[in-house]
C-alpha cells in the first residue's frame, strides 16, 4: 500500500504513478476505503526531507469504475524551445503522449481510461484522431465537437481561435467543464482528472470557474475526486512564449500574467460544491522548464524527484509519464496534508520546496 511505498528512498515515478492510479482506483481487497493508520493526527501535515517513515495522508480509495480523464499540455512542438508556430492547430505526438502510462497502466488497472483533445489536428499518423472517451460512446472526448462549443460561445473569446495555441484556456476550461458534465455530472458519476504542464493549469482553472460559478458553466460536472498534474506551471514560466512562437497560451502561461495571477489568488486546490478533489503536484528538479516551481500552490500531496543532494536518475519536463520502469532509481521529496491550503507558502521566496 502507499505507505510501505514511501519507505523507500529510492523510488520510481512509475512506481508513484502506479500508486496514484491503480492503489486509488483499484477495488481494495476487503472493499474498504484507504484511511490514514489509527496513530495519525488528522488535520497534521507530515513533512519530511528524503522521508523514511509512513506516509499518514492517503487519498481517497475508488473502484475501477471510475474514469481516469487525460489532458495533455501545449502544442509545443520539438526541442528544449519549442517549434510549433503561432496559431497553430497541429499536436505532434498526439498519439503517443499518453501511451506509456497507458501501457503501465493496462496490465495493472482495468478501468476507463479517456485521452482528450482540445488542438483541431490532433492526427496520428493513420489518419485517425487521437481523441479517446474511452468506454463512452455517446459523447466524444474531442473538446472542439460542437456540444461543447455550442455552451462556451460567450466565454474566453468565444469559439474564435478556438483548436489553435492562440484560443483562450478560459475558453478550453468551459470545454473540459461541458465534456465533464455530458459525460459524469449528468449521470452522477465521479472522475479522476490528470493533467500535464499546460494541462494540469486547464485541469485547475476548470474547477475553479466551475467552483465559482462563472458564466458560460455548468454547475455539475460530477464528483472529481482526485486531480493529479504533473509539471505544471502553477506560478507561471518567463519563457512559455518561446515554444509557440508567441502564441496566447504562451503568454497566458508567462509568469505574472492576469490568468496566473487569478488563478494564484482564486484558484487553490478547488473543488466543486458538494465535494472535496485531492489534489496531487508531481514535478522534477531536473525539469529545465518548471523545475520545482509546480510545487508553489496548494496540494493535499506534493512530490518532487531528484535533488540538489543527488545524481542519480532523474526526469526531465515530459519523463515522469514516459517512465514504464519499475527500477527504484530516483530520489523522492514528498508531504502530505489532509487541509491543502497549509501547503500554500506567504511568500515563493521561502524555502518550503519540501515541504507542506
Amino acid at each position: 500500500m502507499l505507505q510501505n511505498i514511501f519507505n523507500f528512498k529510492h523510488v520510481s515515478l512509475s512506481i508513484y504513478f502506479f500508486t496514484l492510479i491503480v492503489i486509488f482506483l483499484s477495488p481494495i481487497a476487503d472493499a474498504s476505503p484507504l484511511v490514514p493508520p489509527h496513530n495519525a493526527k488528522r488535520g497534521e501535515a507530515t513533512i519530511s526531507k528524503y522521508q523514511d517513515k509512513p506516509s499518514l495522508v492517503t487519498p481517497f480509495s475508488i473502484t475501477s469504475n471510475e474514469s481516469v480523464v487525460a489532458v495533455h499540455g501545449l502544442n509545443a512542438g520539438d526541442g528544449s524551445a519549442g517549434t510549433a508556430s503561432y496559431g497553430s492547430s497541429q499536436m505532434p505526438g498526439c498519439d503517443t503522449y499518453w501511451s506509456d502510462a497507458r501501457s503501465f497502466l493496462s496490465s495493472r488497472w482495468q478501468g476507463d481510461f479517456r485521452q482528450l483533445t482540445y488542438y483541431a489536428n490532433e492526427i496520428k499518423p493513420n489518419g485517425s484522431g487521437c481523441a479517446d472517451n474511452g468506454n463512452e460512446h455517446t459523447y466524444s472526448a474531442n473538446l472542439q465537437t460542437q456540444t461543447y462549443r455550442n455552451q462556451c460561445g460567450n466565454v474566453g473569446g468565444g469559439n474564435s481561435n478556438a483548436g489553435t495555441n492562440n484560443e483562450n484556456m478560459d475558453h478550453i476550461s468551459c470545454l473540459l467543464a461541458w465534456y465533464l458534465y455530458y459525460n459524469f455530472g449528468q449521470h452522477g458519476w465521479a472522475e479522476t482528472l490528470v493533467g500535464h504542464s499546460m494541462g494540469g493549469l486547464i485541469v485547475r482553472r476548470t474547477l475553479q470557474l466551475v467552483r465559482d460559478h462563472a458564466a458560460g458553466f455548468p454547475t455539475n460536472i460530477g464528483n472529481v475526486t482526485d486531480a493529479i498534474i504533473f509539471n505544471t506551471p502553477n506560478i507561471g514560466e518567463a519563457l512559455a512564449t518561446w515554444g509557440c512562437a508567441g502564441c496566447y497560451q504562451g503568454h497566458q502561461m508567462t509568469t505574472n500574467s492576469a490568468f496566473i495571477n487569478d488563478m494564484i489568488t482564486h484558484g487553490q486546490a478547488p473543488s466543486v460544491s458538494g465535494y472535496t478533489t485531492d489534489w496531487t503536484v508531481v514535478t522534477s528538479s531536473c525539469d529545465l522548464l518548471v523545475a520545482d516551481d509546480p510545487l508553489y500552490t496548494a496540494a493535499n500531496h506534493k512530490v518532487l524527484y531528484g535533488s540538489s543532494y543527488s545524481q542519480d536518475f532523474c526526469y526531465g519536463h515530459g519523463g515522469a509519464i514516459h517512465d514504464t520502469s519499475t527500477i527504484e532509481d530516483a530520489i523522492v521529496q514528498y508531504c502530505d496534508t489532509l487541509n491543502p491550503l497549509r501547503t500554500y507558502p506567504k511568500t515563493y521566496k521561502e524555502e518550503t520546496r519540501s515541504h507542506c
